[in-house]
């Protein structure tokens, strides 16, 4: 089954220009006919483990490289890299408080 971009954001609760960014940098599997792009239902675990991995902090690269190597460890880009968030997060929290 195939789904309108519409469609996959309101199920999946992603907001549209994301999911579109999501299918362009993760290359993930869509089909594009008369300028609009259905999403196979196939795609949706895809979709949701992008945006998973970004909810825990990682970025473009990061997820890039996780979704090509699933099932892998974090590797050491990938944990600096979330360090960093953190402690970004801990100094703004202790100078608002």
């Amino acid at each position: 089954m195939v789904y309108s971009v519409d469609e996959v954001s309101e199920r999946l609760d992603i907001p549209r220009p994301t999911l579109y960014r999501y299918l362009r940098e993760y290359s993930i599997p869509h089909l594009r006919r008369a300028g609009k792009i259905s999403i196979p239902e196939e795609s949706f675990d895809r979709i949701r483990e992008a945006r998973e991995l970004h909810r825990e902090g990682l970025g473009t690269e990061s997820v890039r490289r996780k979704l090509g190597e699933e099932g892998s460890d974090l590797d050491v880009e990938e944990l600096a890299e979330r360090l960093d968030r953190l402690a970004h997060q801990l100094l703004a929290r202790l100078v608002e408080g």
